[in-house]
């Protein structure tokens, strides 16, 4: 019993790992468009099998009709003798057919499975009420007479109704079920349905997981990439494009810093240059000796510079706000 019940708390974490699990584009793509079809697939399925059994059950009728015809001529409302006249009409009919003649108030004339005269008021089966106020009326339900499930058909013939009812059997049951080969070929176009949708998700995919790294990745652009012709393939391209342009304007710059930064190392006067918050950010060989040969502390930096008293005004005049020369 304990250990049903640990198989039980394993397969149930499982269960919650896998729901946990972070889906890929692909497999969210896939998802959602199989959900989508499944219940359209789902949806015309159970129309179309809804739809098969209304038009088998209405074939049915019409073949349950058709005896309900042939019993009122061979024995009219005009007459008494219902089994002498009907003796020679139910051999013709199926074996297991059940024949009725009820009057007007309900009450049963004629059954050929039980005693008519011993039988209930069938004014309130619902065969008898909707055949009263429609051309026909049927129900499936299970006989109070013999207990058996029939299919009932009625139909209002003069001043009576003609029922008859064939027992809801396999064989009945069988004609009015779906078409089986019909789900069998409906199966093998939602795998083969389900086969697009992946092969799509993958195609979709592709192109997001390209442009992703082309976004975290942007180094790997380069001509001789093809991009997708679709919108993805022309918003890669245009990433692609404006990474070569920015790294072609970055060597640019680098290449003017490097050159200022030969000209500042080779000029004959000592450059440094200050942040907004006055640390030393780039400065050449010639600023630090001319620094030692105006200051009398051979320890001065660059970085105690500004506690110098000969370099006061110079921080005064940069920390002052710019004034206008007009």
């Amino acid at each position: 019993m304990r250990s049903d019940a640990h198989q039980s708390v394993g397969l149930w974490l499982s269960v919650q790992s896998l729901l946990r699990m972070r889906l890929n584009y692909r497999g969210k793509l896939f998802i959602r468009f199989g959900c989508v079809f499944l219940l359209f697939f789902a949806g015309v399925i159970l129309i179309g099998q809804w739809r098969q059994r209304t038009i088998k059950k209405q074939a049915l009728e019409d073949q349950l009709a058709g005896y309900i015809h042939m019993i009122d001529k061979a024995a009219p409302d005009t007459t008494t003798e219902y089994s002498g006249r009907l003796g020679s009409i139910l051999p013709l009919l199926p074996r297991t057919i059940r024949v009725s003649l009820i009057d007007l108030n309900g009450s049963v004339l004629f059954d050929n499975v039980g005693a008519s005269a011993r039988m209930e008021n069938h004014a309130a089966r619902a065969e008898i009420v909707a055949a009263s106020r429609h051309p026909y009326g049927s129900d499936i339900r299970t006989s109070h007479t013999d207990g058996i499930k029939y299919l009932y058909l009625a139909e209002k013939i003069g001043s009576r109704f003609v029922r008859v009812a064939l027992p809801y059997d396999t064989e009945v049951r069988y004609q009015l079920q779906g078409d089986t080969p019909f789900l069998y070929w409906a199966m093998a176009l939602l795998l083969v349905t389900l086969l697009l949708i992946s092969g799509v998700a993958k195609s979709m995919s592709r192109a997001i997981r390209h442009l992703r790294d082309l976004a975290v990745t942007p180094a790997m652009a380069g001509d001789e990439q093809v991009f997708p012709d679709d919108e993805l393939g022309e918003i890669s391209r245009k990433i692609a494009r404006n990474y070569r342009d920015l790294r072609e304007k970055t060597l640019a710059i680098d290449h003017e810093r490097e050159r200022l930064s030969q000209h500042i190392l080779y000029s004959r006067e000592g450059v440094c240059f200050f942040s907004p918050t006055h640390e030393v950010l780039f400065f050449n060989g010639l600023f630090v000796q001319y620094l030692h040969a105006i200051s009398d502390c051979h320890d001065i930096s660059t970085a105690t510079l500004s506690q110098e008293p000969f370099f006061a005004s110079a921080l005064e005049f940069v920390r002052s706000p710019p004034q206008s020369f007009l």
